[in-house]
């Protein structure tokens, strides 16, 4: 970050938001026991902030950001946990992550904007797979003037799609999202 920045870069660092920067395994052991249940995660979890950070992940995204690079949060997470999501990563010791640079997708039957989704698979109420989503926002985010020198995530459809300069893959043995 701190080169890039030298060299008069704009760079960012994108990051996922479950299990890459917000740890979910109480919920999914304890509290579903792995039979993933939307409105238990919503009341008991997200918007209560319950969720701890992934061991490591703080010290790494406040060191991207201390270093000059712009965080940017992209998740598929819905608008309506948006609130919750970033209070829950303030809480937890994440100090930039920011409203302008935190990416949701938009609540249920909403309209995707088109300034994002615009000429994508996402743009007609949001009839899109999670790596055309999370690659149309890191389109997006490279052509208000970033270049995304790594995007991390816990699952390849966090990943794949392009735009990121490197991809970088944590693991996790709990889920598989196609």
């Amino acid at each position: 970050c701190k080169r890039e920045v030298r060299k008069g870069g704009n760079p960012a660092v994108v990051f996922d938001a479950d299990d890459t920067t917000l740890w979910t395994y109480d919920m999914e052991d304890n509290a579903m026991h792995f039979n993933f249940d939307p409105v238990l995660q919503d009341t008991q979890w997200v918007q209560p902030m319950r969720f701890p950070a992934v061991p490591g992940m703080v010290d790494l995204v406040n060191a991207v950001g201390a270093a000059g690079c712009t965080v940017v949060g992209l998740t598929g997470r819905r608008a309506p946990q948006r609130a919750a999501t970033l209070g829950n990563l303030d809480l937890v010791g994440y100090d930039y992550f920011t409203d302008a640079h935190y990416f949701t997708k938009w609540a249920s039957g909403a309209t995707p904007d088109p300034t994002i989704f615009g000429g994508t698979p996402c743009e007609n109420n949001g009839g899109c797979s999670t790596i055309q989503y999370k690659s149309a926002v890191r389109r997006y985010v490279e052509s208000q003037g970033y270049d995304i020198i790594a995007n991390f995530g816990d699952q390849f459809s966090d990943l794949i799609g392009g735009y990121a300069d490197r991809a970088v893959k944590l693991p996790n043995p709990t889920y598989y999202l196609p």
